[in-house]
């Protein structure tokens, strides 16, 4: 059955105010002033003098016209500073953080399972300009602070640029669609968790260089509609998206993959819950590269194994199907040339 739309005002009021932060703990919005501070190279870097990195958390910083862009980088422990490591950039939603979005995935086990960096870049005012066209779409470079962000790890952490993976969801899956399209040479695989293709995204496909993309959608999210249409319209819209079924189609075609996917059921791992998983696989030809899709039938706009951070009339069902391994299992083996 699917979700209703919501109508009446008050529960309008509550959804917004409760889905402007994802996680219900990011920090508060901040305005560009407070990011126009004097780079500071020694804030709370991870140092290199000897010869391991310190695990732990840091906060990072790049200088982008003038404005300090953030981002927290999770180390994990026992790692040579001579070794070159993968790292997965983690992008929040709208409304999210950095520090939230760390909380939220809970991916840095994944790094300290599989010996990766893992990076939580933060927005300003705590959205990504993921090409969408719509009122008060945020209009920074973020493709720049990546491009910037992505030499400093290589140049500071050492991070491997051949294993550089990206994830995300919602506002933060169409950014990483967009950094597929627009910096492909140096991503090496993408995540992207309930989010699709929108016609703007279409517009980005110039450049013909394939990436390995996995794809995870709910065909019950009420805020990125499977069927396609208005993005979040509880909240007036927030541009539209293409069905879910054309956004793999159009991952396939781009990435060079034989026409026809193969399709599975995937065994259920949890009892408990009533999503399912049907998987398709695109191979690629020559010179293309892989396209997976994940449809959880009866999921809603969350994270795979992640908090019901909502109630699920507002948000739709947590699957308990898939979790962050299968999304490192996808990463793991995927190169750049």
């Amino acid at each position: 059955m699917r979700l209703q739309p919501v109508t009446d005002s008050s529960t309008k009021l509550f959804l917004i105010l409760a889905f402007s932060s994802i996680c219900l703990t990011a920090k508060p919005v901040l305005s560009k002033d407070l990011y126009r501070i004097p780079p500071n190279p020694a804030a709370q870097s991870a140092p290199l003098e000897s010869d391991s990195l310190q695990s732990g958390d840091y906060w990072e910083a790049v200088h982008i016209d003038g404005i300090n862009r953030n981002f927290i980088v999770h180390v994990p422990s026992g790692i040579s500073k001579v070794e070159k490591l993968p790292v997965v950039l983690v992008f929040h939603g709208g409304g999210g953080g950095a520090k939230s979005m760390a909380k939220f995935s809970r991916f840095n086990e994944i790094g300290d399972a599989h010996d990766a960096l893992v990076v939580y870049p933060e927005a300003i005012s705590k959205h990504w300009n993921d090409g969408r066209d719509f009122r008060a779409h945020p209009s920074e470079d973020d493709v720049q602070f990546i491009t910037k962000a992505l030499d400093f790890l290589f140049e500071r952490y050492n991070a491997n640029p051949k294993r550089v993976y990206v994830t995300g969801i919602s506002n933060g899956g169409f950014f990483a669609e967009r950094l597929a399209l627009q910096l492909p040479t140096r991503i090496a695989a993408i995540a992207v968790i309930d989010a699709g293709i929108t016609k703007q995204l279409e517009a980005m496909a110039s450049i013909d260089v394939p990436v390995a993309t996995l794809l995870i959608l709910g065909t019950e999210d009420p805020l990125v509609p499977f069927d396609g249409g208005p993005v979040a319209p509880m909240f007036g819209g927030r541009g539209e998206v293409l069905p879910g079924l054309e956004t793999v189609s159009f991952w396939a075609n781009h990435n060079h993959c034989l026409p026809e996917g193969e399709t599975k059921d995937l065994p259920v791992r949890d009892q408990n819950d009533v999503t399912r998983i049907k998987q398709t696989v695109f191979q690629p030809k020559e010179n293309g590269k892989m396209v997976m899709a994940y449809l959880v039938e009866g999921g809603g706009h969350t994270w795979p194994s992640g908090s019901q951070y909502m109630p699920q009339r507002f948000i739709g069902r947590t699957t308990k199907q898939l979790n962050n391994e299968d999304i490192w299992q996808f990463f793991q083996d995927k190169r750049t040339p």
